[in-house]
């Protein structure tokens, strides 16, 4: 069966959701893109050269569409595409030659790995939800950070996000703080959905990888500069955790799903992650 293009294959034991044929229509429609790559993204995925040659108005618009493709496939079954594409959607006005090389290694990647997508387990139980979030501090040529967000459901991905935090932070430990804020809204929507379908819920584990944060908000209180914006996020957070929606535990870096939606990684721990 399928919708939207998105397949569903259903077992005895699972609900699997992939878009094996839209991934091919992607990869077949775009020309170039070399060999087949074992990640969506190198190093340097945020760098930007001022210098860089921009592409003419044909290349631009291939561009444009297919970025707009990968975008709609990695917000529905691709968590693992969505840094690269989420950048590259940023660049869609005025491409260069520099950000067409980084969509080839995105269609190289998607080449290399068709069909990945979701499993849904069957008869869990109820809904047993978990939230992580993470930032890469300053990663970006104008001094700002990234959040990043996966949120899953009985072990299975349901929510991720990824986005260049709208102010630069004085340190990590801020970035964090900014990232924790910004995805407890959304974990917070995701938990009164779950609410109004009926289920009784507890408060939603958020997984926070820096150990200052977690210092900061056992302790409820904090010794940053006091600006109003990191301010309104600290209450706001500890406002939540009081109410007893949410809680912040620590989560060791290496298990960290929301990495992959702050920086490209690559190696053993991407393909850790994407498991």
């Amino acid at each position: 069966n399928g919708y939207l293009g998105m397949r569903f294959i259903e077992d005895a034991d699972s609900i699997s959701v992939d878009m094996l044929a839209y991934e091919d229509d992607c990869v077949t429609s775009f020309p170039g893109g070399g060999r087949a790559a074992k990640s969506p993204a190198e190093e340097g995925l945020f760098d930007v050269s001022v210098d860089a040659q921009l592409l003419g108005g044909k290349e631009q618009k291939a561009f444009h569409t297919m970025v707009a493709k990968l975008l709609y496939l990695s917000k529905r079954s691709r968590p693992d595409l969505l840094t690269a594409v989420s950048f590259l959607a940023s660049r869609v006005r005025e491409p260069t030659a520099e950000d067409r090389a980084k969509l080839e290694r995105v269609v190289s990647y998607l080449r290399g790995t068709p069909g990945l997508g979701l499993k849904f387990r069957k008869r869990v139980g109820p809904p047993e939800v978990a939230a992580y979030v993470d930032a890469s501090y300053g990663i970006h040529p104008d001094g700002k950070s990234r959040s990043g967000l996966v949120v899953t459901v009985n072990g299975t991905a349901v929510m991720w996000k990824t986005g260049k935090q709208s102010l630069v932070t004085k340190s990590s430990t801020e970035a964090e703080l900014v990232s924790l804020t910004d995805g407890c809204t959304d974990i917070l929507w995701l938990r009164e959905m779950l609410k109004s379908q009926g289920y009784d819920m507890t408060a939603i584990p958020i997984g926070e990888d820096n150990q200052s944060v977690m210092a900061i908000l056992e302790r409820k209180t904090h010794g940053m500069a006091r600006t109003r914006h990191i301010n309104v996020r600290y209450f706001f957070v500890l406002d939540r955790m009081e109410c007893g929606e949410v809680s912040v535990v620590y989560v060791p870096t290496e298990d960290m799903l929301a990495d992959m939606m702050t920086k490209p990684i690559t190696g053993r721990q991407f393909l850790s992650l994407r498991e």
